[in-house]
């Protein structure tokens, strides 16, 4: 049997204001349905009207006077933080808060532990239209609390989108809020958490990542992956990013997450200083909603996870072999070496995320000795070996002759990943007499030193205009993928790319050395680990991939081999790393 709910509807000041009466007539459907309720607010008038609909009631502070001072002077908040313990036990059991007040809201996160597990889901009834710079700043402050937003359509929901939350229609512009509606939509954000006896849980996590989309790359996939896994289970998932380009919204919704985008809108040293100090204010400001910070490849932001006070929860994912020795080993440079020092001192503080043995081992070996290992996921349902219909139209979409060998490489088109090494490849197996084809499907940014003009040139010099091909930065890689009979992965430098893992899923034999984590997770029945990037060994590889049937055997054992790396799977062990640092 499943276990109803409980509902505590909370009422900010003594007289009933706008959308308490639906709040509380909301608490009496809901209890006519069996579930829990109760209702908490100020003495006053409140209590004789829950007292006539004979409502459980629970005295707490008067509320309204709480959300102007709480982000002002200290003695400001310490006059804000009175009644707080009262408020609290209002609230202690609730699997679900609901109230018409924004205060209310803002006293919720005032008085909200650093870090607690499971939190109430908080449904704002919006009864009145959010007007003024003071009621919108707050909306604002207190987005990341709310899960969901209730209106009639009397408030037009550009206020609520406008400050990332998630919407439900409860009535229409010209009736009152159907309150049966709103007891629907509470059930229906319930639901997905509710079990038969286990409490209604929802961690609410922020992923501070430099990249995400539009931008397109590895990163991005990656944070998106592991994003709508945590929210599909119920959790609450904000991605934190830098703002590029000013026709990027500051907030969205994408998919089942929130977006959130800070600028400033450059990448040089400066900007990016300026980016980890704008992310502490934003971190800092929302502290009392956030369980988990989750800050992918970009090790500052966990200087702005210590500044914000939220390094006790926060996790640091490490993306590239190489990155951490660059930032945190001793260096005779006495600025650079006080500065690496000082950073090292905080990553102590945080947990860490290694995608590999080898990466754990880099950290190990800089001091960090809180590192669990666990790889970057991939969507075994997305990317999955082709039928022979799939891979015939792939195929032919790409012109690609019967008995020609295609291979195939996705990322970016910079000096680290040494695609040029790839295309002298080709040009040895072309010389050879091999019909070959080179998929370059990727694009630079002028930040990552960007290397397609000099590929380009590069293919010319050698002559291999017609066997060379740059489709460019595309949104999907899979007909590539389908399409091809190699992946090779030349790269001087990886951590656990997705690249080479989408490759291995779609059932690819894939070349990959070491330097580009080839050894951590190929081995003789899923793929070829030449012994370096070297074009010469690059294409020893493709040479004994010139026989179908040993690269259909690779294909199935990298299909077999991948499965580890589920998504499923690696989110697991995630919530495990979470849990444990509560």
């Amino acid at each position: 049997m499943t276990r109803h709910p409980t509902l505590v509807g909370l009422l900010a000041a003594p007289n009933l204001g706008p959308g308490d009466a639906e709040v509380l007539d909301a608490l009496e459907h809901a209890a006519a349905r069996g579930w829990t309720v109760r209702v908490a607010g100020p003495d006053g008038s409140a209590v004789g009207a829950t007292t006539a609909r004979r409502l459980s009631h629970t005295s707490v502070p008067d509320l309204e006077p709480w959300a102007p001072s709480m982000f002002g002077t200290s003695a400001a908040r310490r006059r804000a933080n009175r009644g707080a313990d009262a408020l609290r036990a209002a609230v202690a059991d609730a699997d679900v808060i609901v109230t018409a007040s924004l205060d209310a809201v803002a006293a919720l996160s005032a008085t909200r532990p650093a870090s607690s597990n499971p939190r109430p889901l908080i449904a704002w009834l919006a009864a009145e239209p959010v007007t003024g710079r003071r009621a919108r700043a707050l909306l604002t402050d207190i987005a990341s609390m709310v899960d969901l937003a209730l209106t009639s359509g009397r408030v037009t929901d550009a206020a609520a989108n406008a400050a990332g939350l998630p919407v439900r229609r409860v009535g229409d512009a010209h009736a009152l809020v159907d309150t049966e509606q709103v007891i629907d939509a509470l059930d229906a954000l319930t639901r997905t958490t509710a079990t038969d006896d286990a409490p209604l849980t929802r961690r609410s996590v922020v992923f501070a990542v430099p990249d995400f989309e539009p931008t397109i790359g590895g990163t991005t996939r990656q944070s998106r992956n592991q994003a709508e896994a945590l929210a599909a289970r119920g959790g609450t998932v904000t991605i934190v990013t830098q703002r590029l380009d000013r026709t990027w919204p500051r907030r969205e919704h994408s998919g089942s997450v929130t977006v959130r985008r800070l600028g400033p809108m450059h990448r040089n040293r400066t900007a990016m200083k300026f980016l980890v100090v704008r992310l502490a204010w934003w971190l800092r400001r929302h502290r009392r909603s956030i369980d988990v910070v989750q800050v992918i490849m970009y090790p500052d932001f966990v200087l702005s996870a210590w500044l914000a006070g939220v390094s006790d929860r926060t996790a640091m994912c490490w993306a590239g072999l190489g990155d951490a020795t660059d930032v945190l080993a001793p260096t005779g440079r006495p600025a650079r070496a006080l500065v690496r020092a000082f950073r090292r001192r905080v990553m102590r503080k945080v947990t860490h995320v290694a995608l590999t043995p080898a990466l754990r081992d880099e950290l190990t070996a800089m001091g960090i000795d809180k590192v669990a290992v666990i790889p970057t996921p991939v969507d075994l349902a997305a990317f999955h070996p082709p039928d022979p219909d799939e891979r015939r139209a792939a195929r032919a979409r790409l012109g690609i002759a019967d008995g020609q060998l295609a291979v195939v490489y996705t990322g970016h088109l910079r000096a680290l990943k040494r695609v040029d090494r790839l295309v002298d490849a080709i040009a040895l197996r072309v010389r050879a007499g091999v019909d070959a084809r080179l998929f370059l499907v990727g694009d630079s940014r002028a930040d990552l030193d960007d290397r397609r003009a000099a590929l380009r040139a590069q293919v010319t010099r050698a002559g291999l205009d017609d066997r060379v091909e740059f489709p460019g930065a595309v949104p999907d890689v899979r007909p590539y993928l389908y399409a091809a009979d190699v992946f090779v992965l030349p790269s001087d430098r990886e951590g656990l790319p997705n690249s080479l893992l989408e490759a291995m899923a779609c059932g690819l034999a894939c070349v990959a050395p070491a330097s580009a984590a080839g050894d951590q997770v190929l081995d003789a029945s899923s793929g070829i680990v030449p012994p370096s990037n070297d074009p010469r060994d690059l294409a020893a590889a493709l040479t004994a991939l010139d026989d179908p049937a040993y690269r259909a055997r690779l294909g199935a054992g990298a299909r077999d081999a991948v499965r580890q790396y589920s998504l499923d799977a690696v989110i697991d062990r995630y919530e495990s790393l979470y849990r444990a640092s509560e």
